[in-house]
């Protein structure tokens, strides 16, 4: 047939080995068919991603808390909560009078526990003089009108100071805010009259006495007053009528009705420097809770002064001193033994 087969057998075993290559591996070289890879670990776990989502929720919720915090924050301001005192400009002691405070709120957010507090205390006072009154919650742009009524004691002629403190919070805020506002008026007179009787001078280690004298004007009962003295350096107490209620200078005086009359008097010594002024100051006022003898809040206070000055002629006795004559001159500035 013209086909020599040794010669086929021949083409066929001179054939090469074919080389694979797939997509899993290398080429192996042989036939023997794919070889597959095994695929390496990633280095991006579930727990890292997570915890990045985690992460960036969190920051996002505290910028936007702290964003509607700042913008809370910046609507409030305590010039938009605006404070005014209508009263009269003078009064007389003892005169009860009313009182009115206006409160404004222009912010755009409800006002929180809003405390409103007048005061109206002595300078001289021991213990405060206040009216506290709640007003709980102020609606964004309320104004609320807030009446008092008061009556004050004090010296007579002397100014006096109200004074309107606001404390308040702001509605979704624990911040603590306060406004205030002041008032001067007048004080014309006292409702109780005190006068001190010092003689205008008084002889250098000599005694001297003195009334101190109460009337009342009131016109509704005070109780519980007392009348205390101070005296200046030099000063040494010997009696007085009535006698003290405590040391040598606290009277208990009772009750000041309409029309109430007293007079204390005070007798003692007086020692100090040549021309020397001495004064003496007399307080009357409501006693104190915790000690009846001590002035609480004072209703009057007056003063007076006396002046030091040498006797023209004083006298000594010289024990067992032999007289020579029973008349005698005495020269200015000198010493004569009689």
């Amino acid at each position: 047939s013209g086909i020599v087969p040794e010669r086929r057998d021949a083409i066929l075993h001179d054939r090469k080995p074919t080389t694979f290559a797939t997509q899993w591996g290398k080429s192996s070289g042989t036939t023997q068919g794919p070889t597959l890879q095994t695929p390496r670990k990633s280095g991006f776990s579930v727990f890292k991603l997570f915890f990045i989502i985690a992460s960036i929720v969190f920051l996002v919720g505290l910028g936007l808390f702290i964003f509607s915090r700042v913008t809370h924050q910046s609507s409030i301001s305590q010039r938009n909560v605006s404070l005014s005192i209508d009263t009269k400009n003078s009064v007389d002691g003892g005169e009860q009078f009313p009182v009115t405070v206006t409160i404004t709120n222009k912010n755009k957010v409800a006002l929180e526990l809003v405390t409103l507090k007048l005061d109206y205390s002595a300078p001289e006072s021991i213990a405060p003089q206040f009216i506290e009154k709640k007003i709980d919650t102020l609606m964004a742009g309320e104004t609320r009108v807030v009446d008092f009524s008061i009556n004050l004691y004090g010296t007579a002629n002397s100014k006096r100071n109200l004074v309107a403190t606001l404390e308040y919070t702001p509605a979704e805020s624990n911040i603590t805010l306060t406004n205030e506002m002041s008032y001067e008026l007048l004080l014309r007179n006292s409702p109780v009259r005190m006068s001190v009787s010092l003689p205008e001078k008084t002889f250098l280690g000599g005694q001297v006495s003195f009334d101190v004298v109460i009337n009342s004007d009131v016109v509704t009962t005070v109780p519980d007053a007392v009348l205390q003295m101070q005296y200046p350096v030099g000063f040494r107490f010997a009696r007085s009528n009535p006698t003290p209620d405590r040391s040598t200078n606290t009277w208990k005086l009772g009750n000041l009705t309409p029309g109430f009359t007293k007079t204390i008097t005070i007798t003692g010594t007086l020692t100090g420097i040549l021309q020397d002024q001495k004064l003496f100051t007399a307080r009357i006022g409501t006693s104190a809770a915790t000690d009846p003898l001590t002035i609480e809040n004072i209703y009057s206070s007056t003063t007076a002064q006396t002046a030091l000055y040498e006797p023209f002629l004083s006298v000594g006795i010289i024990p067992n001193a032999t007289l020579l004559n029973s008349d005698y001159i005495i020269t200015p500035g000198t010493d004569t033994d009689v």
